[in-house]
């Protein structure tokens, strides 16, 4: 595993960091809201974790262990994003709260779905209206992973 992109870039390109970062240990919150010129979508945890991995999906399809799946979400194009050294589900240090997992009424990101977790890897999807370049950030105090999708 490689880190690809840059912190604070504008991509349509794959974006990976390994370790020491905004992290992936526990997945408490899950906030969605439209700003001027992009939609945000943010992953607060309660720790740093392994890595994660951000890209595109070629189409609707979504690989898990038992195969192909075909994804049931808002949108032409969707952003998968693989957290990483996850917590077990029955043993967090916190709780993930609920989050608007249905459609969503902004610009560009049309709904956020939770996928497989399998050994310790999280995957979620993001509906977006068509394939628009995003951006990621970290940030600290709480950790947090921040996707702006362009309007």
């Amino acid at each position: 595993m490689n880190d690809y992109g840059k912190f604070g870039e504008w991509t349509t390109g794959e974006f990976s960091r390994v370790g020491g970062y905004a992290g992936t240990g526990g997945l408490c919150q899950i906030k969605i809201a439209k700003n001027k010129g992009f939609d945000r979508v943010v992953f607060q945890f309660s720790s740093e974790g392994d890595y994660y991995i951000i890209h595109y999906l070629q189409g609707k399809t979504y690989s898990t262990e038992a195969g192909d799946e075909k994804l049931k979400i808002a949108g032409s194009a969707v952003i998968q994003v693989g957290l990483y050294g996850m917590y077990k589900v029955d043993d967090p240090p916190c709780v993930l709260d609920e989050y608007s997992s249905g459609k969503l009424n902004l610009p560009s990101v049309l709904q956020v779905k939770e996928g497989d977790w399998f050994e310790g890897t999280r995957d979620f999807h993001i509906g977006i209206n068509v394939k628009k370049q995003f951006r990621v950030m970290e940030l600290t105090d709480p950790a947090r992973l921040v996707i702006d999708i362009k309007h």
